[in-house]
């Protein structure tokens, strides 16, 4: 191998090294993902169930078909993930040619996770509009009732 063909060598590996940093960050984020799914789905599921009226519990089922969505999503996107870094870690590994392929799948987990992501931020920004407004909605019935029950006598109830 002459001076030439080294030094590609070289930079197609550091650029290899820079698929598998990116991954691993990919790794780390989908964990957290994955985790804050799941805390979102005991938080629906242990908590705002005991919250709600009837009328609202359309909208808690919506949220937690929507976070059940997710969790499924996430770990495919994870699966895809580890089999990503395993491809970039056995290109290293043995140092191989050039391998097109492996820039191809990594644009395509990373247009998974962009989507994953946006997905993800948009269900987090429902789950506060709901859980806000039914919150907000039994602030005001509590607030209703304790104005009710501190009404001087002879005033008629509201």
């Amino acid at each position: 191998m002459n001076r030439n063909q080294k030094a590609v060598a070289e930079r197609e590996l550091s650029g290899y090294d820079n698929l598998r940093d990116s991954t691993l960050q990919w790794k780390s984020d989908v964990a957290f993902f994955q985790d804050e799914l799941h805390f979102l789905k005991d938080l629906l599921n242990k908590y705002f169930m005991l919250l709600i009226k009837t009328e609202s519990l359309k909208y808690i089922k919506e949220l937690d078909r929507d976070v059940c969505r997710a969790i499924d999503c996430c770990a495919i996107i994870n699966e895809k993930v580890d089999l990503h870094l395993k491809n970039v870690n056995v290109i290293i590994a043995l140092a191989s040619e050039p391998q097109f392929s492996i820039w191809e799948e990594h644009d395509s987990v990373r247009s998974q996770i962009r989507v994953f992501v946006s997905y993800f931020r948009d269900l987090k920004q429902k789950m506060y509009r709901v859980t806000s407004r039914m919150l907000d909605h039994e602030k005001l019935r509590l607030f209703l009732r304790a104005m009710c029950n501190d009404r001087e006598p002879g005033y008629p109830p509201l």
